[in-house]
């Protein structure tokens, strides 16, 4: 029995540092293992980043093509409100202007009207004399 126990145990300590030497190397697999699948999650994340980064650029590229397209929305819309304004200004002048043509019409028709009723006067006072001429030379010739 002492000697197949002496035989039992070498046995053991001969598969012991096989056992371990196995269990190491699983364990190194494992590690290796492990440390590509970081690495292979790590280049994921850079590329996801780069990504991100790219998407972030496109936005912020946007974001100033906005603001810029704004700001020449602001100036043409402050043009047009000039030249609204002008427009509106120079209606008004014409307006004005209309208005006191359309007074100096009507003043020079009362005008007109007034040369015309005086015509009529003088016309009717130059015949009235003719007759009372006519009737004073008649008269002359009678006597």
């Amino acid at each position: 029995m002492g000697s197949s126990h002496i035989m039992l145990t070498k046995e053991r300590k001969n598969t012991l540092p096989k056992q371990r030497e196995q269990d190491l190397e699983k364990k190194q697999q494992e590690m290796e293992k492990k440390l590509q699948n970081l690495e292979k999650q790590l280049e994921l994340e850079k590329q996801q980043n780069l990504e991100m980064q790219l998407k972030l650029e496109k936005l912020q590229n946007l974001e100033r093509q906005l603001k810029l397209e704004k700001l020449q929305d602001q100036e043409k819309l402050q043009n047009l409100e000039w030249q609204l304004n002008l427009e509106k200004q120079q209606n008004l002048e014409k307006q004005l202007k209309l208005e006191e043509l359309q007074s100096l019409e009507g003043q020079l028709k009362l005008e007109k009207q007034q040369d015309l009723e005086k015509l009529q006067n003088l016309e009717k006072q130059l015949n009235l004399e003719k007759q009372q001429n006519l009737k004073k030379q008649q008269e002359v010739e009678k006597k």
